[in-house]
């Protein structure tokens, strides 16, 4: 099977479009809202976890379209 392509955003960090800039592909779509509040049904352990996912999260990275992805983080 092969490997899953890297986005563009990802080649352009590590500068891989530098060297082989045909690499270049159109940027993915990317939702609009921000990440938003923690879902109700996290308690109040998991809703400190959440906040400290996305204070250290980039800006911008992670969007409405992620919000399952710290919801499920048990740890």
């Amino acid at each position: 099977m092969p490997a899953h392509l890297k986005p563009t955003e990802i080649l352009e960090l590590n500068g891989a479009l530098q060297k082989n800039p045909q690499r270049r592909r159109p940027v993915g779509p990317k939702s609009k809202d921000g990440i938003g509040e923690p879902p109700a049904h996290l308690d109040a352990t998991e809703k400190q976890i959440w906040a400290e996912l996305i204070q250290n999260a980039p800006q911008g990275v992670l969007t409405s379209a992620d919000r399952v992805i710290p919801a499920l983080a048990k740890l």
